[in-house]
C-alpha cells in the first residue's frame, strides 16, 4: 500500500492525568480505499470500550462495500450492547467511514467528529448530553430521571447527570453497555449521518471529551496545518490538551483526504 495513503489515518492517546486508561482507538486503510478511524471512550472500567474497538476493527477491516451502512451499523452496536463481561461498564463510540467522496458517521456519547475545513471546522456530531435539548426531553419522558430529582429538568448543574435506579450517575445519554442505565433512557441507538465532501475539506478528526474540551477550534486548525502526517497531527492534538489542562484521558483519530 502506499506510504501516502497510509499517513492519510493515524491516531494517537494518552493516559493523562488519569490512573488507568479507558480510551481505545482504531484505523483502517483497505485495499479497496475504504478508510475507517473509531474512538471509544469508556467508563466503569476499559473492558467495554476496548472489545468494543477490537469488534468493530474486525469486523470493518473485511465487510463488503456494498454492506456498509445505516442497516449494518446499528445492527453492529446493537450487537455490541449485549456484551455483558463488566455489566456496569459502558463506552462512547464514534465511528467514521470514508467511502469514495462520501463520510458515514455514527456515534453514540460525547466524542465529537470535527470535519476541518479550509475556511474553517464543521462540528458533524452533537453531544449525547444532557445540555442537548432533545436528548434532555427524551430522558425526561422516561419519567424518571434520579431518585433525589423527580422536578422537570432545568439547565443548572445538578441536572448534568442521569442517575440509574441504583444511585449511579451517567453524564452520557447515550452509550453501548451501561445496562444499568437502559430503563432511565440511555440508549444504545446511534445517530448517523451522511456527509458528501467538497472542495476545501482537508481531514476529520474523532476525539474524545478531553481533547475538544480542552482545544478550542482555532487551535484545531492551527495544529491541523501544521503536518501532512494524519498520525502527527493526532499527536499535537493529544499533547496540545493536556498542556492545556486536560485532566482526562485524551484521543485522536485522524482521516485525510
Amino acid at each position: 500500500m502506499a506510504e501516502k495513503a497510509l499517513q492519510a489515518v493515524g491516531t494517537a492517546s494518552l493516559i493523562g492525568r488519569r490512573t488507568s486508561q479507558e480510551d481505545f482507538c482504531f484505523t483502517i486503510q483497505r485495499e479497496d480505499g475504504v478508510r475507517i478511524i473509531g474512538v471509544f471512550d469508556g467508563h466503569g472500567g476499559s473492558a467495554f470500550a476496548q472489545y468494543a474497538a477490537g469488534h468493530l476493527e474486525t469486523v470493518f477491516g473485511s465487510l463488503p462495500i456494498s454492506e456498509i451502512g445505516e442497516q449494518t451499523i446499528k445492527r453492529l452496536f446493537a450487537e455490541l450492547h449485549q456484551f455483558h463481561t463488566e455489566p456496569e461498564s459502558g463506552t462512547t463510540a464514534i465511528l467514521v467511514v470514508q467511502i469514495d467522496k462520501r463520510l458515514i458517521c455514527a456515534w453514540v456519547g460525547d466524542s465529537r467528529c470535527l470535519l476541518v475545513k479550509q475556511n474553517g471546522i464543521l462540528q458533524l456530531t452533537t453531544d449525547h448530553r444532557l445540555s442537548n435539548e432533545t436528548e434532555k426531553k427524551r430522558i425526561v419522558e422516561t419519567s424518571y430521571f434520579g431518585h433525589e430529582y423527580t422536578q422537570p429538568v432545568v439547565s443548572n448543574s445538578q441536572y448534568r447527570y442521569v442517575w440509574s435506579l441504583k444511585g449511579d450517575r451517567l453524564m452520557v445519554t447515550r452509550a453501548l453497555g451501561d445496562q444499568s442505565f437502559n430503563e432511565v433512557g440511555v440508549s444504545a441507538e446511534p445517530e448517523i449521518v451522511f456527509y458528501d465532501l467538497e472542495d476545501g475539506d482537508v481531514l476529520c478528526l474523532a476525539v474524545t471529551d478531553g481533547v475538544w474540551g480542552a482545544v478550542d477550534d482555532q487551535e484545531i486548525i492551527k495544529l491541523t496545518s501544521q503536518s501532512s502526517s494524519a498520525g502527527n497531527i493526532a499527536e499535537c492534538l493529544v499533547k496540545a490538551a493536556l498542556q492545556n489542562g486536560s485532566k482526562d484521558n485524551v484521543t485522536a483519530a485522524v482521516c485525510m483526504f
